[in-house]
């Protein structure tokens, strides 16, 4: 029998013999998956023994092995397998209700799942847990919401990934959730406003509350705001203005104060009573009420235009008095002087819409009026190829983009610019003993050269013949210059 004829070594010690239908037939997708690339079924380490202990009922001890591997592929190959046998509805080793609470309970644990620093495991545990979602437990609702809710924390965390794809697909996960009855979008914001900042990341802080108000939006995009029937899904309009409007315009970060503005904007074509809005706006800048004002005006426009647009809307109002007009957000008569320093601040701010106007398009502008699912063209070096999918897009950050790279220490992939940032702020394998300092963002952490500390600088050393000397990944897997 020559070498060409005998059958490939077995990647696992996994034995059928003496083993329920359920665990040979788990197993199977495993070895399906793998047949080809046949990444080795290592034994664990003794650090993980009790770990495993926890979920070897109701997986299977080799399966565990998997899930807990050291392996990336494996992890990723063992969360496609629960989920498709409960999609499928088929058994596992213990009930549903106990499968659905240690899924939740491994996918929030360090390091695994939610956790995971490799971005193609995070996207497999978003797909089981958005499978998981519609699973037939039998748990109350209230204990559902319990066990999911540490899941929808690490969500929004994620949502406030530097990753684009990351990020997408924690929010994409999120808005489905919101649209499904059994949680509902009032029962998603309890969860959500209670995501607390990381301290040890002070700095990207501003990230985390972005995130949030962001998903504040969506919430009232789907659900709108409690009727006076109180209706279980929608938001209560004083807990949104007290717990992330205001927030948010407190922060010192300007992209977060614009989501703050754009929720009152929202919340100003929902309430009957726009008095409940201003009230919780007193002491602001005059600039920062501006800012307020037009955003109402431009969302009362397009509410005008698209008057279905927005799910259970209740009616606006036939008159609605401007902030810089008559008596602005509560003040007294007294103030003229300061309404009239508003007035003219409006004027300077609508002067410069107007030059804004007027100027062309940038790049950034031009992309993002593109199709977000549109995955034939990479947003960070620009290659287009028609016969990429998804997957194939996906295969491109992983292995090909020049302007990423994988941290050696985490194996997730970055952009180069923020590969220093992402080492000792966002990188789960980072060591404390590496100190805390993110370092210049003007020379290349591949090749120490110096770089403009901009868009156009960076550009020009990674996309740029002949591109940055130590990058492994091709120039001419991007864009031509």
């Amino acid at each position: 029998e020559t070498d060409d004829e005998r059958p490939p070594a077995p990647f696992s010690r996994f034995d059928p013999k003496d083993k329920a239908k359920w665990e040979v037939d788990l197993f199977g997708i495993i070895e399906s998956l793998n047949s080809e690339s046949r990444h080795l079924v290592e034994d664990l380490p003794e650090s993980k023994a009790s770990e495993a202990k926890l979920y070897a009922e109701a997986f299977g001890d080799v399966f565990v092995e998997c899930l807990l591997s050291k392996r990336w592929q494996l992890r990723e190959m063992a969360l496609k397998a629960i989920a498709r046998r409960i999609a499928a509805k088929q058994p596992f080793g213990v009930p549903y209700a106990n499968v659905f609470q240690l899924s939740c309970r491994f996918l929030v644990s360090k390091g695994n799942g939610l956790k995971d620093t490799v971005a193609n495991v995070f996207y497999s545990s978003c797909e089981l847990l958005e499978v998981m979602s519609c699973m037939e437990t039998q748990l109350a609702p209230q204990q559902l919401m319990a066990t999911l809710s540490p899941c929808l924390q690490d969500l929004v965390v994620k949502s406030a990934d530097t990753n684009a794809r990351t990020k997408d697909v924690a929010i994409k996960l999120l808005k489905a959730l919101a649209n499904d009855p059994t949680y509902g979008p009032a029962a998603l914001y309890i969860v959500i406003i209670g995501v607390e900042e990381d301290p040890k990341s002070k700095k990207n802080s501003w990230r985390t509350q972005l995130a949030k108000l962001h998903i504040v939006s969506i919430l009232l995009e789907v659900g709108g705001l409690q009727s006076q029937e109180k209706t279980r899904q929608g938001l209560d309009v004083q807990n949104v203005m007290t717990q992330a409007v205001v927030p948010g315009l407190q922060n010192p970060n300007n992209e977060v104060r614009n989501e703050a503005i754009a929720i009152i904007a929202a919340l100003s074509c929902l309430v009957d009573d726009r008095a409940v809005i201003d009230e919780h706006l007193e002491g602001l800048k005059p600039a920062l009420l501006v800012a307020i004002e037009q955003a109402i005006s431009l969302k009362a426009g397009e509410e005008d235009s698209e008057p279905d647009s927005l799910p259970d809307r209740q009616a606006a109002p036939a008159s609605r008095k401007s902030l810089v007009q008559s008596q602005p957000l509560g003040r007294s008569d007294s103030t003229r002087d300061k309404t009239a320093e508003i007035d003219a601040l409006a004027e300077q701010i609508e002067e410069l819409n107007r030059r804004k106007d007027q100027a062309p398009p940038g790049p950034q502008a031009a992309a993002a009026v593109e199709d977000e699912d549109d995955f034939t063209t990479c947003q960070f070096c620009g290659k287009q190829d028609p016969t990429w999918d998804e997957e194939a897009l996906d295969k491109h950050y992983e292995e090909s983009c020049p302007w990423l790279t994988c941290c050696e220490k985490c194996e997730q992939v970055v952009e180069i610019p923020f590969l220093r940032e992402h080492a000792v702020t966002d990188c789960e394998a980072r060591d404390p003993s590496d100190g805390a300092v993110v370092g210049s963002n003007a020379s290349c952490p591949l090749c120490g050269e110096a770089i403009d500390p901009t868009e156009g600088g960076w550009t020009a050393h990674l996309l740029v013949a002949p591109g940055c000397p130590n990058n492994t990944r091709p120039l001419d897997a991007a864009a031509p210059s």
